[in-house]
């Protein structure tokens, strides 16, 4: 692996590091050239990233230092003293996102959804970035495995699974399908409402499955219980939601006369 990307003098540059301030330039420039092409200023989007930027790095740590509990201790000090403790947690990433999309969205009086829409195509590539920085520096690795495709990493002895390389793949795979969503979208005859958050809740849908499945090849017992309840949870009631938000009425109410099929 290679955690560090190369030195000058005393002075390094980390693999992972390269990798989150590409991603963060990415999620910057696309969320603001598609508010811009919706007709939303540029200061929302910077304004937008910067709150949702915050809040999962805040969430990411959190459920990073809930899973290492009984090795880091309790202090809240060291939640901030990354280079001392590094580590972060995808499922707090995600959450600690969304909840600064939907506080930026109650803030500025705008569409939840339609924001999420948005910055869902601002964030594959991030997220994606963020997995592979995860996966050279050595940090994106599961459980011990006699498989094919497990991995040697540097202080270790068997072959671990690649859990990060996993989440690029899923990643990469469902940002094509979101591409092809929005594309084709206007031909489904179920979505003529044309309702905001069909791509921000397949997302969730989609991430959080993949979480879920990914979990049972994570290392640490707490944090795949929590990890587990969490991700099972978003899932089945975000894909009940979205069921019950797009699916297309079978009667109407009119007027002075019975309910009709539409």
């Amino acid at each position: 692996m290679y955690p560090v990307l190369f030195s000058i003098a005393e002075l390094n540059f980390y693999t992972a590091s390269f990798f989150l301030a590409i991603g963060f330039f990415l999620v910057g420039f696309i969320v603001w050239r598609r508010f811009k092409n919706i007709g939303l200023g540029e200061e929302l989007a910077i304004d937008l990233v910067l709150t949702s930027s915050v809040c999962g790095f805040l969430f990411s740590r959190l459920f990073y230092f809930l899973s290492q509990m009984d090795g880091l201790g309790l202090n809240p000090l060291n939640w901030l003293l990354v280079n001392k403790y590094p580590g972060f947690s995808f499922l707090g990433l995600i959450l600690g996102i969304f909840l600064g999309i939907f506080l930026f969205s109650k803030f500025r009086k705008l569409s939840f959804f339609k924001i999420g829409d948005e910055i869902v195509y601002g964030l594959m590539p991030f997220l994606i970035l963020l997995q592979a920085g995860a996966f050279f520096d050595g940090s994106g690795f599961g459980r011990p495995t006699t498989l094919p495709w497990g991995f040697y990493i540097p202080g270790s002895l068997v072959s671990r699974q690649p859990t990060s390389l996993f989440m690029i793949l899923a990643l990469a795979l469902i940002w094509i399908s979101l591409i092809q969503i929005e594309r084709n979208w206007r031909s489904w005859n179920w979505y003529k409402t044309n309702k905001e958050g069909l791509i921000f809740l397949i997302f969730s849908g989609l991430v959080m499955l993949v979480n879920l499945l990914l979990a049972f090849m994570g290392e640490h017992l707490l944090y795949w219980y929590l990890f587990v309840g969490i991700a099972s949870s978003a899932w089945i009631f975000g894909t009940i939601f979205l069921v019950f938000k797009f699916s297309k009425p079978a009667v109407k109410k009119t007027k002075g006369k019975k309910w009709l099929k539409k």
